[in-house]
């Protein structure tokens, strides 16, 4: 037989080897007479043992004997070929001593079937094979039926009636003997992953072979392969082990085949020291194993490779019990495998387990591959109860234990698909498929009835290498766990597209310790999208990577795109760091992120990953890393209750030559965004990190709570030049309350400031909490952003401040329609106090305005709208201050709604009044994004811009500049209204 081999198949050296030297075995081939109506005779004289003669039935000839053990001595079955046979059946009937045979079968007349049949047992040796043309079966059955008659060993006699038809059945009786196959081994050797030139290596396996195109069965109560082969070049092998009482149907097309769907009990099946079962050839043949629990060990190996024109053809392996596959022996894994290799036209073989315990360990493996120009590679499919992996050995073709299914051609792969009840991966495990050309790698299937979990370093994943696509990923379980830097990924590193990943869980996905389900592109391929569906996700820890769901890409000269991701749950958690991420590192986009939940949202905490010492977010961000010129994705956002704690974010964001992408948060009942863990602030965000521009940022809520240095925010911050502008942000809410240090800011060190839109019942911002559009830096320019707030009440108490301030550029305009204005006073600089500020720090020509819309609310009932008028007319000076601000240089108070007469005895009427000409005392507060200025000198016509209504010293109302005095009369701040409910 010639094999055409990969390397993975390479020789061990030169093809010399030294043969196990055996004594001679007298040949004891002894006829059974009167058992027939026409006796076999045997004749032993000569350097051969001849059959001869027995009972002939049509195209049928039957053989009786004692005993069958050729041993080292051939045997040749004569007869006259005028006489058409076609099947011999052979029986050892009277014995409890196995056959022995170790030489060469063969026949007079070919081709022709041979069936043997001893329930004592049947022993091969290393030197066992067959002439050309022979297919033989070999079985511990106890007899052979046929349609009209049955061939037995159980007190046969010459009256017997016999058969010319084609046997139906084998009948097991009582305690079946067992067959064994014995050997030193196949000389096939593996574990590279360079999968190059092909070389012709002459019998790389030796053992019990047909020639091309026949067959072997080996049917008995217990089979071994003790570093024995069995071959069958281009045909059919079929190898079962039955247990008592069995019957196996047996079929004729135009080759014999067996059927063991009426079989009750298998027995076991064990192949050890580099034993095969090898159904490769021109055409590919088909392995067909079947027992209870069947063990390959020490590199045993079944497999079927196609080397010319023909279809590859399929390996079969059903294990009522356990199917455990496992070691290796320093060059060679033990496995199942078909291919198709560079010779070769036509398909790949399928490979087709069932089983109900699966155990992979110590190397084992379960591969398909595709190597040529012609079709296809196979199929690998497996059914399990419970299918188990340990990658103990870092060895073999992929260098894990574990399933694959793979194309190194301009061919498709084959496609992997598991149905089983429960899934373990572990210590480096793998489920994979994979294309390194113009074929696409297969798809990956997992219908699992409870559990996948896969740990320690496991991955299930489809890649692409070359032109060719990945395979998508879908599995339908009920629970999703990863763990130990688990990876479930559908990735390209070349023009071919990475594969969808669809995951459909009745209950849980559970990622852990930087587990990971992800694509990714580092190439022009685009990343394939992600969408998961499951009652409960929980994403926590990281290792070298933050435990994430993820679509990246991944390389700086990457075009191709990330995929989108898609998540609907009922609760979702992230904490220690992990992530739902989108991101791009390169010239693509990345991908967008839609994540629904029915129910809470929490995400929480930060990790440190072992590959950067900074620590990173818990959170769901989408983001152009540094480097990237794509765009950003968006990020929309929708939950019941959403809990965002200690550093957590929900982020879009841009640290490089791409714009962001814009958030959307829906939550419909309370979204809490609270306190901040090593220098990570929880918050909401859309944010630039260079010249290009943030995205906007949309929340819906009832009830939003900010404390403990939370944030909202649009921002725009460049350390190395100017920044891009912040986006627009907006919040609608019933309830909007902003505690300690809590704040909603739309912020650039030198862009334009981003918009504000806060719609809400009520406002309250208490302890140095701030809403605040700020825009530029010492040294930068930037327009403040403006803020349009609309609410039945806002109450500002305990440092906390609106502002619309900037450095060097124009404060922002201030707009806030409110029936009561509770605590806060607009300003013309920021203080200790509660203040509305919409200043330019360096040029006071460019101070923004501050527009307040109020209800009809004064208790003296003599406000009125009237038209602007100069403050001397109206305003009682208190007291005369000596710093403020330039004629040219004042902001403005515009109050809506009724306000102060024209004069004490004006008429009520209606207009509106703007007091360009006043000014404010008070000392400026220093805030980090906000330096001290020096305030510039008062010029002759000092003016102050009025705060409050009091009386005068004649018990007149009038509006008042005053500055900090507690010896002051009682008054009514301006900016202040009775609140209504």
């Amino acid at each position: 037989m010639l094999l055409r081999l990969t390397p993975f198949w390479s020789a061990l050296g030169c093809l010399g080897m030294s043969y196990l030297l055996m004594a001679p075995v007298a040949a004891q081939v002894t006829p059974a007479l009167h058992t027939l109506p026409t006796d076999t005779t045997v004749d032993n004289s000569g350097a051969t043992t001849l059959v001869k003669n027995g009972t002939v039935e049509g195209t049928n000839l039957f053989h009786s004997f004692t005993q069958f053990s050729p041993g080292t001595k051939n045997v040749t079955f004569d007869f006259n070929p005028s006489l058409g046979i076609e099947n011999i059946f052979g029986r050892v009937v009277g014995s409890s001593t196995p056959s022995n045979i170790d030489s060469l079968i063969s026949a007079s007349q070919t081709p022709v079937n041979i069936f043997l049949i001893n329930p004592a047992g049947i022993i091969f040796g290393e030197n066992a094979r067959l002439d050309p043309g022979i297919s033989f079966y070999g079985s511990t059955a106890s007899s052979i039926t046929f349609p009209d008659a049955e061939f037995t060993t159980v007190n046969p006699t010459s009256t017997d009636l016999l058969s010319m038809k084609i046997p139906t059945a084998l009948q097991f009786t009582g305690s079946p003997g067992s067959i064994r196959i014995e050997g030193t081994g196949h000389l096939l050797s593996g574990g590279s992953q360079q999968l190059v030139d092909y070389s012709i290596i002459p019998d790389p396996i030796i053992g019990f072979e047909a020639s091309p195109g026949n067959n072997i069965g080996l049917l008995g109560n217990g089979v071994t392969f003790d570093g024995g082969n069995v071959v069958a070049d281009g045909g059919t092998l079929d190898i079962a082990s039955l247990g008592p009482n069995s019957t196996v149907g047996i079929t004729k097309n135009t080759n014999f085949g067996f059927d063991y769907t009426t079989v009750s009990q298998f027995s076991d099946i064990t192949l050890n020291k580099k034993a095969s079962i090898d159904a490769s050839g021109d055409i590919g043949g088909s392995v067909r194993v079947y027992g209870n629990n069947i063990t390959l060990s020490e590199a045993a190996n079944i497999f079927a490779f196609t080397e010319a024109s023909g279809t590859g053809g399929t390996v079969e392996v059903n294990a009522a019990g356990t199917l455990g596959i496992r070691g290796f022996d320093g060059s060679m894994p033990s496995g199942i495998f078909t291919k198709n290799t560079n010779l070769s036209l036509g398909g790949g073989g399928e490979v087709v387990v069932q089983a109900n315990v699966l155990n992979l360990s110590g190397g084992g493996q379960i591969w398909s591959g595709n190597f040529n120009s012609g079709l296809r590679g196979g199929d690998v499919s497996v059914t399990a109860n419970s299918l188990n992996i340990s990658g103990d050995n870092n060895v073999g073709l992929f260098g894990r234990s574990g399933i694959y299914a793979v194309a190194q051609s301009d061919n498709a792969g084959g496609d992997l698909s598991i149905v089983a009840n429960n899934i373990q991966l572990a210590n480096g495990a793998a489920l994979k498929t994979e294309t390194s050309r113009k074929g696409n790698a297969g798809q990956i299937d997992l219908t699992v009835t409870n559990s996948i979990s896969a740990n320690e370093s496991s991955q299930i994943s489809s890649s692409t290498f070359g032109a060719g696509h990945a395979g998508n990923i879908t599995v339908n379980a009920t629970h999703l766990s990863l763990g130990g830097a688990s990876v479930l990924t559908a990735q390209t590193q070349d023009t071919g597209n990475a594969g969808i990943v669809n995951l459909n869980l009745s209950n849980s996905l559970l990622l852990t310790d930087g587990s990971q389900v992800s694509t990714s592109t580092r190439g022009d391929g685009n990343a394939g999208d992600i969408n998961v569906a499951a009652n409960s996700i929980s994403l926590s820890g990281v290792a070298q990577e933050s435990s994430a769901i993820s679509s990246k890409v991944a390389f700086n000269n990457a075009f191709g795109n990330g995929g989108d991701i898609d998540i609907q749950t009922q609760a979702l958690s992230l904490s220690g760091g992990a992530q739902i991420a989108s991101d791009t590192i390169g010239k693509g986009d990345s991908g967008n992120i839609t994540v629904e939940v029915a129910g809470t949202t929490t995400i929480t905490g930060i990790g440190v990953r072992t590959s950067d010492p900074d620590p990173i977010s818990s959170g769901i961000a989408s983001q152009v890393s540094q480097g990237g010129s794509g765009s950003g994705g968006f990020v929309k956002f929708r939950s019941s209750n959403l809990e965002i704690s200690n550093g957590g974010v929900i982020t879009g964001g841009t640290a490089g030559n791409g714009p962001s992408g814009s958030v959307t948060v829906n939550v419909a009942d309370s979204l809490t965004i609270s306190g901040s863990q090593n220098s990570r602030v929880s918050a909401i965000s859309a944010r630039t990190r260079t010249d290009r521009n943030a995205g906007n940022l949309a929340i819906t809520t009832t009830t939003l709570q900010i404390s403990d240095a939370g944030e909202v925010t649009v921002a725009g911050f460049n350390e190395n030049g100017p920044s891009g502008n912040a986006g627009n942000l907006s919040v609608n809410a019933r309830y909007i309350k902003l505690n300690n240090n809590a704040s909603i800011t739309g912020s650039t060190t030198s862009g334009q400031g981003g918009n504000l839109n806060l719609n809400a019942m009520h406002i309250i911002m208490l302890f140095d909490s701030e809403i605040a559009t700020t825009a530029g830096t010492d040294n930068q320019p930037g327009d403040g952003g403006n803020i349009t707030i609309n609410a039945a009440t806002v109450t500002g108490l305990f440092n906390s401040d609106i502002a619309s301030n900037s450095f060097q550029g124009r404060g922002g305009r201030i707009v806030i329609t409110a029936q009561g204005i509770f605590g806060l006073e607009f300003r013309l600089a920021r203080t200790a106090g509660n203040d509305i500020t919409a200043i330019s720090l360096v040029n006071p020509e460019l101070n923004g305005e501050v527009v307040l819309n109020t209800p009809d609310i004064d208790p003296t009932q003599a406000l009125i709208e009237v038209p602007v008028v100069e403050s001397p007319e109206i305003v009682e000076r208190v007291c005369r201050v000596g710093v403020g601000h330039g004629r040219d240089g004042d902001g403005s108070l515009n109050v809506q709604g009724r306000a102060v007469p024209s004069s004490p005895t004006d008429a009520p009427g209606v207009g509106r009044i703007l007091l360009r000409e006043l000014d404010i005392s008070g000392e400026n507060r220093h805030l980090s994004q906000t330096p001290r200025l020096p305030a510039p000198q008062r010029s002759d016509r000092d003016r102050l811009i009025a705060q409050r209504i009091g009386q005068n010293a004649q018990g007149q109302l009038a509006l008042t500049a005053q500055v900090a005095n507690p010896t002051a009369q009682p008054s009514i701040p301006v900016l202040i209204s009775a609140m209504q409910c």
